[in-house]
């Protein structure tokens, strides 16, 4: 993944449910406006299969600085009185925001200060999230070819399929909340955490490290998926991390994170990403100089795959493939 959100980043999330962490600081920023990151092209825009979401901030104060987004064709925080950072939550603390996208997601800073902020702080999530039928309708997104072959699966006598998920979105009872799916159809679950969680001392350097696992993370038996949900680096320690999970590795690792940003205080808490995997996750670090006994944490929870997680992450991915109307209502919404 890149360092920063893009449609490369955008096409690494296949699994349902995904939440992205950037770091984008600390940087030297420039006088006037710099693009923070530009994203389109991630899905097709007339039958959409997959939503970006900005969901939340962190950002360092400072009254010369002000940061505005769009997302498709709405723009936000473009007052002449909006966006300024030193109005955002102190010690690199969470905003939070919803800018939905299926064509376009861009995040700008503009610096009004009339010379480089140095060393400016700023952290960003994007959730990725497949669309369903419910969530379709709810946004006025077209429906695909496939979309109306599986409603078609779901028609009675006196409605169609298409008919009872329109109602039940004209009527306010779908599409459900992500929150609530996973409340609903994940966290029941969970078999634990990982024992290969937890706090670490680590060491990091330019030459060898960045190629090689200090932790490794596989399922403990089959039926399991895990999840990445807690990662920290104590101190703002000057390190790289560069998670891998399933097959995006390497250069294209799925999360690259600067230590340094890592900054939060009062209350200390963990960044908190939501990266499936159902085969591997593992853990690297670099930095410019050796550093021995960083200390880092992480968190990563071990989950039982039901018929409906088939589903949602794609591992089953036809009508027959799980019992009953499984599919067919996970993949509309309805459940």
């Amino acid at each position: 993944m890149a360092a920063t959100f893009g449609q490369q980043a955008a096409e690494q999330a296949r699994y349902y449910y995904e939440r992205q962490l950037f770091t984008a600081g600390p940087v030297n920023l420039p006088p006037g406006i710099s693009p923070i990151f530009t994203a389109s092209s991630w899905t097709d825009p007339d039958f959409p299969e997959w939503q970006a979401r900005l969901v939340r901030l962190q950002a360092a104060q400072n009254a010369g600085v002000a940061l505005y987004w769009t997302a498709d064709t709405v723009t936000g925080w473009a007052s002449a009185a909006q966006g300024y950072t030193d109005a955002m939550a102190a010690g690199l603390q969470d905003i939070r925001l919803f800018a939905p996208a299926v064509k376009v997601l861009n995040l700008y800073a503009n610096n009004q200060t009339g010379s480089t902020v140095t060393a400016f702080q700023l952290n960003y999530e994007v959730e990725m999230k497949r669309l369903s039928i419910a969530e379709k309708l709810h946004f006025g997104y077209g429906l695909s070819s496939q979309d109306t072959a599986n409603l078609a699966l779901a028609d009675e006598p006196k409605t169609t399929g298409l008919q009872q998920i329109k109602g039940q979105v004209e009527r306010g009872s779908l599409p459900w909340a992500v929150e609530e799916e996973l409340k609903r159809f994940v966290a029941p679950q969970r078999l634990g955490d990982h024992p290969a969680s937890g706090p670490y001392h680590i060491t990091a350097n330019a030459s060898t490290t960045a190629s090689v696992s200090f932790a490794t993370l596989h399922p403990l038996q089959s039926g399991q998926f895990m999840v990445l949900e807690e990662i920290a680096v104590e101190g703002g320690q000057p390190i790289f991390l560069y998670v891998d999970r399933d097959q995006d590795s390497g250069q294209s690792a799925y999360l690259q994170l600067s230590g340094a940003a890592f900054a939060q205080t009062n209350p200390d808490t963990p960044w908190r990403p939501w990266v499936p995997a159902l085969q591997t996750l593992s853990f690297r670090a670099a930095a410019a100089t050796t550093l021995n006994n960083v200390p880092v944490r992480i968190r990563v929870g071990l989950y039982r795959m039901t018929n409906i997680a088939k589903v949602l992450f794609g591992q089953a991915k036809t009508p027959n493939s799980v019992p009953g109307d499984t599919y067919v209502k996970t993949m509309a919404g309805l459940y």
